[in-house]
């Protein structure tokens, strides 16, 4: 388990946070912050970002010390500190209910317009049509401009980005050519 403080370049913290994945300790990498941490993040921007980074042994030791931290340094919401977060902390990935999350997610399904099988239908039948499909076609294609070819093909030079990638797919299913 992690605790993790994000930090601004002066030292400031503006986020405490726990889990059990250290991938998501990384602010370059990492979503699913609460608005005011997200707003602070794009205002400092997540490569400026010093991460603080406690490592302990058990769920129970980890919500503890996020607590404690939360609590000592404070929060924006209490007018008590600098910090983003809008929860006391402790509770972690563990926080919403089953009953919540069914809310969440009917809540999110219902104001999605993608699950309106109208809009879908049209927004479907838009992205088949000639013209947009033109635009993706043949010499049209992004990707197959010089300059992106050329910044991928460098991409892929690097040893360190393919290993990454390497490890990314390892153990996914892929789908088989016809």
């Amino acid at each position: 388990m992690y605790v993790y403080i994000w930090k601004r370049k002066d030292g400031t913290p503006f986020y405490v946070g726990m889990s059990k994945n250290f991938g998501r300790t990384n602010p370059l990498t990492a979503g699913g912050r609460g608005w005011l941490c997200k707003k602070t993040l794009a205002e400092i921007g997540p490569s400026n970002v010093v991460v603080e980074l406690h490592q302990v042994d058990t769920q129970e030791a980890a919500a503890e010390l996020e607590r404690r931290l939360i609590k000592d340094i404070g929060r924006i919401q209490t007018n008590t500190g600098p910090l983003t977060n809008l929860k006391l902390g402790g509770d972690g990935w563990q926080g919403m209910s089953d009953e919540g999350k069914a809310s969440l997610s009917a809540f999110v399904k219902a104001n999605n317009p993608m699950h309106n099988p109208e809009i879908r239908a049209r927004a479907t039948a838009k992205m088949n049509s000639p013209e947009v499909k033109a635009k993706f076609m043949g010499d049209n294609n992004p990707a197959k401009r010089p300059e992106v070819r050329a910044k991928l093909l460098a991409r892929w030079q690097d040893p360190e980005y393919r290993e990454r990638q390497r490890l990314a797919r390892t153990g996914k299913k892929r789908k088989k050519s016809p």
